[in-house]
């Protein structure tokens, strides 16, 4: 599970699950556009400045 503060306020704005991983990449689920197995690279350069926080369950 990963969790995003888009706005660095100490709020965690997004959750996703991890459901994919392709050659080491792992690839995210989350409600926001029902977005099914998008990159975390891309994630990452979407949001530059967010703070991420990840969870193993």
């Amino acid at each position: 599970m990963l969790q995003a503060d888009w706005g660095r306020d100490n709020n965690i704005d997004h959750t996703m699950i991890v459901t994919k991983k392709h050659r080491g990449r792992p690839y995210l689920t989350y409600h926001t556009s029902d977005t099914h197995n998008k990159s975390l690279k891309k994630l990452l350069s979407d949001h530059p400045r967010a703070w991420w926080c990840a969870h193993r369950t």
